[in-house]
């Protein structure tokens, strides 16, 4: 069972005694094997977990002990007189605990707390919110306390909205050395302990994430003020742009497609070569394969029409086949290169876990170096939520990943291209020499690192 008590003069609970300071949320993790379910003779119920206080007589008594015709104190004076005790599961059990007494959770109550909520599975924090909701609007009341997870999910935007006024929270930080005794060689043995990201998280309440993302929270963070500069500068057709198409240059371009039934997203992301710089981005769950041909169409004629190289490519699991029957029955096809899969009969790129992990290990090395820039805010978001999941990344439940598969088409072309070419093998590999040769490799000189004006130009690689 967690625990995290923190006093805040501002808020108050009521007990027994009338209203207290309030000293603190727990978050009961173990409700799903311990919680009961009290009756009363009135209908009304109330399920709570085993170690919860309930107060006969002004004394606390833990749920456990509670026995068939025990009645519990009640903060309007209501006989509340127990009639049946059965066995019940609970996912998740949220209450509030106070050095002095216990809150008494009765029906009719007017406060509902959580702690922690940012730590909660998405799909959770949704089905919490909604089941809570019905009570918030009659007239009740929530004091919701945590430190951040990421800057996505409903504790983040309950943040946001009331650091800009809008909605009925208020916000309140509290700083890591407001308690007595907190000073900088409690901030050293911390991060000492936990690490600085941890640090930022827990005591700074930095909305970095703690799961395991395939890139780093902290470099998104960077990555979410730099995005700021970049602004749409037009959208035609659902295609956002964040630069236009230059002449005679060359782009790279990912496809995922989905059945356009409005679960999934198809999504096109068009990428600049070499800079490996986002230029355009397109994204909808209602187009059919008709149309995302259409438009996948378009913006290949437009791009040849300048001149332009391009390399593009789609995922094909399933779906895509119905953008093969179509490319493939075009008797007008863009002059295009659909770089394929080599390693399958099927056109386009089949995914599986062992190329999807590999791909998303490129990536990360491409974000973390700086090699590649994004400027779309929902791909942004979705990296935020895109984490390690039975071998390989996925997005949290609840959260879409449909824009990251796009962009990790564009990886497995640049792939494909450092095949032959020596700068998309340097943008993938590091380096600014090129590819060496297998002589190069026999002799240990590069060639291509040799000035003959400067005998010290020259490198050795030593094996």
């Amino acid at each position: 069972m967690r625990q995290h008590l923190a006093t805040n003069d501002e808020y108050e609970i009521l007990t027994p005694h009338g209203w207290e300071d309030f000293n603190g949320v727990i978050f009961n993790e173990d409700a799903n094997k311990k919680s009961r379910k009290l009756s009363f003779g009135d209908g009304d119920s109330i399920t709570a977990t085993l170690n919860h206080k309930f107060f006969i007589g002004g004394r606390k008594v833990s749920t456990k002990k509670l026995k068939v015709g025990d009645v519990i104190d009640s903060t309007e004076g209501k006989c509340r007189k127990i009639t049946a005790i059965d066995k019940v599961v609970l996912k998740d059990t949220y209450e509030i605990y106070n050095t002095e007494s216990h809150t008494v959770i009765v029906n009719y109550c007017i406060n509902k707390q959580c702690d922690e909520l940012a730590f909660l599975n998405q799909r959770i924090q949704k089905t919490f919110w909604a089941s809570i909701s019905p009570t918030l609007s009659t007239g009740g009341s929530a004091i919701i306390t945590s430190t951040p997870n990421g800057d996505q999910g409903l504790f983040a935007e309950l943040w946001r909205s009331a650091e800009m006024g809008i909605g009925d929270f208020k916000h309140l930080y509290v700083p890591w050395d407001a308690p007595p005794g907190r000073g900088e060689k409690f901030k050293v043995k911390m991060i000492a302990e936990q690490g600085e990201q941890k640090w930022k998280q827990e005591f700074e309440c930095q909305f970095i994430s703690s799961d395991s993302l395939l890139i780093s929270s902290l470099f998104l963070q960077h990555v979410t003020e730099d995005l700021k500069n970049y602004p749409i500068i037009k959208e035609v057709k659902k295609v956002k742009f964040w630069d236009d198409f230059k002449k005679g240059s060359s782009y790279i371009m990912g496809i995922d497609p989905s059945t356009g039934s409005g679960s999934d997203f198809s999504v096109i992301s068009i990428m600049s070569f070499p800079e490996l710089i986002q230029v355009a981005e397109y994204r909808s769950n209602t187009m059919s394969s008709n149309d995302l041909y259409d438009i996948t169409k378009n913006l290949l004629l437009f791009m040849e029409s300048k001149g332009c190289e391009i390399y593009w490519s789609f995922e094909n699991n399933g779906v895509g086949e119905g953008m093969v029957a179509l490319y493939e029955n075009d008797e007008e096809q863009p002059d295009s290169e659909l770089v394929d899969d080599p390693n399958s009969k099927r056109r386009g790129m089949v995914t599986t876990s062992k190329n999807k992990m590999t791909t998303c290990i490129t990536l990360k090395q491409l974000f973390e170096s700086d090699t590649i820039a994004i400027r779309s805010s929902m791909l942004l978001k979705e990296l935020k939520s895109f984490t390690r999941n039975k071998g390989s990344y996925a997005a949290q439940v609840g959260a879409t990943d449909d824009c990251v598969s796009a962009l990790l088409i564009c990886i497995r072309i640049l792939q494909e291209i450092a095949s032959h070419d020596d700068i998309a093998f340097a943008k993938l590999y590091g380096g600014n020499f090129g590819r060496i040769t297998a002589d190069e490799w026999e002799t240990g000189v590069s060639e291509k690192n040799y000035d003959e004006d400067d005998d010290e130009s020259f490198g050795v690689i030593v094996m």
